[in-house]
């Protein structure tokens, strides 16, 4: 079965690096067990704080902890919030994970509107006039499903919004690695009120399963008991590891790598699905596509998996909205053959053809 479905990208070199890392660092003595920070040593926040910096903002080591990955950044910034059984603003397409998370916490989920620059401030206005929204979760750079880059003064004027209506934002940067250029987050606008995470699983590896998220320095206390009993605390392993990647260039060099060979990918992708409309990111590994006139996203996913190839549903990305239903997302992330790749979108383009 040829996987369009998930979204890892791989270039193939990266098992060999951590497996190395992970010897090298397992070897060397380590600290009692009750001696071991739950979210990074020092030194792990350090390189944390000043990988995730720019120019203009500096980020405080104290408010930069690690965590089990984005799922558990997006757990911890919740739980920290306290943000059970509230309301919550997000896209019209919305990380289907993060969706299943807070079903799960009772949070209802308003849906707002947006536009090509992403989601619009006078919808996040009204959603915290009217449904009393507490937070806002965003993926402005790179987004999942789309792929668009917000502009920055799209973020001022969300980070306005935020800061007037007293909410509380999260941003998920899964994707940014692919993006160059892009803009500063939205959370080094409002520090004080931003949940912000970074994660490796895609840059680096799955097999890394480690992330930075940024909390607001009035909420950092207890923030680390908290990441413990989440996730039992970080791998100090983990920790070492990505650290040695980051000082030693190898994080970068593989950052650079997959935007090219993002950019590759997306070239086959347009050209082997030809005709159909898409949306993308031009360093991305994923497509939004938009399905045929009276074409339902899941029967089109069925037929797709009937010829050997599997694909994602529109639906799991919309928040209500039926618009969702006539699309599909397409990811070349977990295939590195090309071969396959260049299969499975024929199988995908024949399957619309007769739709």
């Amino acid at each position: 079965m040829i996987d369009f479905q998930f979204n890892y990208p791989l270039i193939g070199t990266e098992a060999a690096f951590i497996a190395a890392a992970l010897q090298k660092h397992s070897a060397q003595p380590s600290a009692a067990q009750s001696e071991r920070p739950f979210a990074g040593t020092a030194e792990h926040r350090k390189v944390a704080a000043s990988f995730l910096s720019r120019e203009n903002f500096t980020i405080p080591a104290s408010c930069v902890f690690l965590c089990a990955g984005g799922h558990a950044g997006i757990a911890i910034a919740l739980a920290c919030a306290s943000l059970e059984g509230a309301a919550i603003a997000v896209d019209e397409l919305t990380y289907p994970h993060f969706r299943a998370m807070a079903a799960e916490r009772r949070i209802k989920l308003i849906a707002c509107a947006g536009d090509d620059d992403g989601i619009l401030p006078d919808a996040l206005a009204a959603a915290a006039r009217v449904h009393g929204v507490k937070a806002v979760y965003l993926m402005p750079t790179v987004h999942n499903p789309l792929g668009t880059v917000m502009s920055h003064p799209r973020r001022v004027a969300l980070a306005n919004i935020i800061r007037q209506n007293a909410l509380i934002l999260i941003e998920d940067d899964a994707y940014r690695f692919l993006e160059p250029d892009g803009p500063a987050p939205i959370s080094f606008l409002v520090p004080e009120s931003s949940f912000y995470f970074f994660s490796f699983s895609k840059p680096l590896s799955p097999d890394l399963r480690i992330a930075y998220l940024l909390i607001p320095e009035r909420l950092c206390k207890g923030a680390e008991e908290l990441i413990a009993q989440v996730n039992s605390g970080t791998s100090p392993l983990f920790g070492e590891v990505l650290t040695s990647l980051i000082l030693d260039g190898t994080v970068a060099r593989f950052i650079a790598e997959k935007q090219a060979l993002g950019r590759a990918r997306q070239a086959l992708i347009s050209s082997g699905l030809a005709g159909l409309k898409i949306r993308a990111h031009r360093n991305a590994f994923h497509s939004w596509i938009e399905l045929p006139e009276s074409t339902d996203a899941s029967a089109f996913c069925l037929a797709c998996e009937a010829k050997g190839v599997r694909i994602g549903s529109g639906a799991r990305y919309g928040n209500g909205g039926p618009a969702a239903h006539r699309f599909v997302r397409l990811a070349v992330g977990n295939e590195r053959n090309l071969d396959r790749i260049i299969e499975g979108l024929a199988l995908v383009k024949l399957v619309a053809s007769s739709a």
